[in-house]
């Protein structure tokens, strides 16, 4: 078997407070990282988190930890691919990707803060019309993101889980702010299943988050 890897940067963030929890099922360490996974929901996940140790006081592998983080990091997201050929198969096909987050002491303590949150949202679409939705009414994030280049609340898709029959999933979005505060950042729109009588309901509200 003939392997290659290749990798893609999402986003790179320098500086940034991260006010919400990361709920992480922790499975091993390196001399360096804590490593773990994102809570699996759905059959189709690939998110790995990579944690500089001294940023975590206590930890328990093999079971979900809630990690707050209290102090400024940089926030470094990249898709690691795999092509392989498999002695049976002479294409090169995808293999396997996994989405990589690695979390790391800020190294650019001379630049201002930015404020961030992971947010979830549950998608689903499916073959009877129900829908749930986001909608965002914010600009998405730069590759390179920092107080010089976020200029106001912004996002970033980073991961997401994906049902097998692919009708649900969750999306988890990185929001940044260069400020603290309530900020509107898109709709939610919410469709029911259509019903016998060939009808659906259809609802449409705010996402308010406070960073």
């Amino acid at each position: 078997m003939l392997a290659v890897d290749r990798r893609k940067s999402i986003i790179h963030v320098q500086n940034v407070f991260l006010v919400s929890p990361l709920n992480i099922y922790l499975k091993r360490q390196t001399e360096r990282y804590i490593i773990g996974y994102e809570p699996k929901t759905y059959r189709i996940h690939n998110a790995l988190f990579k944690i500089e140790k001294s940023l975590i006081n206590k930890y328990q592998f093999d079971t979900v930890n809630t990690i707050q983080l209290n102090t400024n990091v940089d926030v470094n997201v990249r898709e690691d691919f795999r092509n392989v050929i498999k002695k049976d198969d002479s294409r090169w096909g995808f293999k396997s990707k996994n989405i990589t987050i690695r979390i790391v002491n800020t190294r650019y303590n001379g630049l201002s803060p930015l404020y961030g949150m992971l947010y979830t949202f549950n998608w689903r679409h499916t073959n009877a019309g129900g829908n749930d939705e986001l909608t965002f009414n914010i600009q998405e994030c730069p590759t390179i993101a920092n107080s010089n280049t976020v200029i106001d609340v912004c996002y970033k898709l980073l991961t997401k889980q994906v049902s097998g029959g692919g009708t649900h999933g969750l999306y988890n979005y990185l929001i940044l702010s260069p400020k603290r505060g309530e900020f509107r950042i898109g709709e939610y729109l919410k469709a029911s299943n259509i019903n016998k009588g060939g009808h659906w309901h259809i609802r449409i509200k705010p996402i308010i988050l406070k960073i």
